[in-house]
């Protein structure tokens, strides 16, 4: 009977690891914990393009931006518990109101480590518009802004008949500020990327060396450029832009790197183009990029962009893999075809370290309006199950702009706005609920959390039943201990899990 006993209490040491276990599995959950409106009659002028960045969380508050049409300025809310939102003071004046893209005539980039958010805006629409930069610092105890002298600065002076859009803005490692903007003259189309040698450099020139200034000029026509830094690279960045190859436009990507002395463009940027899929005509903004530490590598870039070939449409996810590879087809996700045009319109956002990132979307195949979501596991590669975040009565007018990153002060907080067909500016938090009060928005979470404690709860008194007979038994009581130290385990989580929800 002693060797029952020992055998006995391994197995419920084992399931016990298995049942206090269920329960941390439910830690990420596949949709958002909270959505909330952050502010009504917006969307259409107020969000940009899916690669710029409106929005950051820093040490639990969410701070969202956008341009309010109506006074011309870029304006601010935060947010503590995601559902009420407080105004900031404007931020700078952007009219937007003949642009392309209204509010993507600014974008920001959040940079944790010195607590400050960096700006790009073109001024006005009009030609001869400049574009100017400004940084805040920011404090997430007193919600407020305040601006780096000099506030604001030229980047880009303006030029006679040349209109500027789609500015975006990102932060390295080793604090190298980069922009890029697109350049029309006279409906010729370009990008140009910029990095100066300070942050104030009035206005900023491509330095020394770099290999990207105009694109159009070591390539094919190109349009909507976006800059963000490499994972852990310090200096070096990841360009993306649609590039006109032959009559459609393809989207591109390469990256510039710095080797101590000279600025270096990837000699393996490639368009990513797949059995003839390319942008659809008039929504070559509709991509947005990410660059992922995985085991394959850790400045892993990787891309989801719609695409069509003339009758059908897709979205689809392809990753660099490494910075020495092309772009290739086994990294690539499918998230569907079908025959209604720009059906998948999302973005893409760091999630954490387990599930790297986060993609959520319009989906309007038939019709169906729903906006949803699904986490990329770096580790396996794999997709979770597409999950419906919210169910819109119209069509909605914009896409999804996501934070780049999670807040570096929590596990998972991340967040992304999307406009409805109400024109109103919604956000979607992910991450636990800081809002004790609101059972009803995690209620699908609770209920599973709840779920498996009880059934973990029950398949422990079932093994304290078989512990208590041994014990009587045999006078055993190691088996006891075990079965008493996993209800107290299933205790203990059970009041977090409450406290959080």
């Amino acid at each position: 009977m002693r060797k029952y006993s020992r055998i006995t209490q391994w197995v419920m040491a084992l399931v016990l690891i298995v049942c206090l276990a269920l329960p941390a599995g439910l830690a990420f959950a596949e949709t958002p914990t909270v959505t909330s409106m952050v502010v009504a009659n917006e969307a259409t002028t107020g969000l940009g393009s899916p690669f710029q960045h409106h929005s950051f969380i820093d040490d639990g508050s969410a701070y969202v931006f956008y341009l309010d049409n109506s006074s011309n300025q870029i304006v601010g809310k935060w947010s503590t518990d995601m559902e009420t939102w407080t105004s900031l003071a404007a931020i700078h004046a952007c009219n937007g109101s003949t642009a392309e893209t209204v509010g993507g005539q600014f974008d920001c980039w959040w940079d944790a480590g010195t607590s400050t958010v960096h700006f790009i805006a073109v001024n006005n629409s009009a030609n001869a518009s400049d574009i100017s930069y400004g940084s805040y610092t920011v404090d997430s105890t007193a919600h407020t802004l305040t601006a780096n002298a000099p506030s604001w600065v030229v980047a880009v002076a303006g030029e006679a008949n040349v209109s500027y859009r789609n500015p975006t803005i990102c932060y390295t490692q080793n604090a190298s500020v980069f922009i890029t903007y697109g350049r029309v003259n006279q409906s010729i189309s370009d990008v140009y990327v910029l990095t100066p040698a300070s942050e104030v450099a009035n206005p900023w020139v491509a330095q020394t060396g770099f290999p990207m200034y105009n694109l159009s000029a070591i390539g094919n026509v190109s349009m909507y450029g976006s800059v963000i830094p490499l994972y852990t690279s310090t200096d070096n960045v990841s360009v993306q832009y649609a590039e006109l190859n032959g009559s459609e436009y393809e989207i591109y990507q390469l990256d510039i790197e710095w080797n101590g002395s000279d600025w270096n463009k990837d000699a393996n940027g490639i368009d990513i183009d797949t059995s003839a899929w390319y942008c659809p005509t008039g929504y070559e903004w509709d991509y947005d990029t990410v660059s992922i530490d995985t085991t394959i590598n850790d400045n892993d870039v990787a891309i989801v962009y719609g695409q069509t070939n003339g009758s059908d449409y897709r979205t689809i996810f392809c990753r660099r893999g490494s910075e020495l590879d092309i772009w290739n087809a086994s990294y690539t996700k499918d998230f569907g075809t079908g025959a209604f045009a720009y059906q998948f319109i999302g973005a893409m956002g760091i999630r954490n370290a387990i599930s790297a990132c986060v993609f959520s979307a319009f989906d309007l195949e038939a019709l169906s309006t729903k906006i949803w979501s699904s986490d990329f596991d770096a580790t396996t590669g794999n997709w979770s199950t597409i999950a419906t975040v919210a169910n819109d009565a119209s069509l909605p007018y914009v896409s999804t702009m996501s934070d780049y990153r999670w807040d570096a002060s929590g596990v998972g907080a991340l967040g992304f706005l999307w406009g409805d067909q109400g024109d109103d500016i919604w956000f979607g938090y992910y991450g636990t609920d800081p809002d004790t009060d609101t059972i009803v928005d995690d209620m699908g979470n609770l209920t599973g959390t709840v779920a498996s404690l009880v059934i973990s709860f029950l398949i422990i008194m079932f093994l304290l039943g078989i512990a208590v007979k041994e014990g009587i038994q045999n006078g055993n009581t190691e088996a006891i201990k075990v079965s008493v130290a996993g209800i107290i385990g299933i205790v203990i989580i059970e009041t977090i899990v409450i406290a959080f929800f």
